[in-house]
């Protein structure tokens, strides 16, 4: 984002709300332009071939980002639906600290209930144990939305769709797995880990 970052900070600023909104006016306003034509002014700025340029290089930063997030996410979806609870053990077949549980393990961890345990009462009072006990993201909630985004699995509570005219609207084609098919695709994913 070599022309983006040259530019001052007004600019820049201008040019993120234009990525954003699409509207010359509607990005001058949003930066605060108190003058009385944005309309006339934002055109002028869209004239600057380094502005055009900076637009066109934060489009391609927004997109990267963008499909950044959405990877970050269907990794974070299939590390939940592959899920090894036994990765919670240590080589003794203790519970790890939650400080030393891998990074895909505490992702998929919803809460954590704490119990601790004492015994004897008033001043002879001593702990004698902590319980804890982890829920974790449901995994084949994970398993059906990583099919629904690959395109693999039709989702067939979807209501009805209906034109202005009150008519069905028709989807495109969506694809229905077999019962024998999903398996298959939920061992895949079970091997994956």
């Amino acid at each position: 984002m070599k022309t983006y970052n040259r530019l001052r900070a007004r600019l820049r600023a201008f040019v993120r709300a234009y990525v954003e909104t699409g509207v010359g006016a509607k990005s001058l306003r949003a930066i605060g332009f108190t003058g009385t034509r944005p309309d006339v002014a934002a055109s002028k700025l869209l004239a600057k071939p380094k502005i055009r340029e900076a637009i066109a290089e934060y489009e391609a930063y927004a997109v990267g980002e963008s499909k950044a997030r959405i990877f970050a996410t269907v990794l974070g979806l299939e590390q939940t639906a592959n899920l090894d609870p036994r990765r919670l053990l240590d080589s003794d077949g203790l519970y790890l600290p939650l400080d030393k549980l891998p990074d895909d393990i505490c992702a998929a961890i919803q809460g954590i209930d704490v119990e601790e345990l004492y015994e004897g009462r008033g001043s002879e009072r001593k702990a004698i144990g902590v319980v804890k006990k982890y829920k974790f993201a449901p995994r084949n909630e994970a398993r059906k939305l990583l099919l629904q985004y690959k395109g693999m699995l039709a989702d067939v509570h979807k209501h009805q769709q209906l034109d202005a005219n009150g008519n069905p609207i028709t989807p495109g084609p969506t694809f229905v797995i077999a019962r024998e098919e999903a398996k298959q695709i939920a061992e895949d994913l079970d091997t994956k880990v």
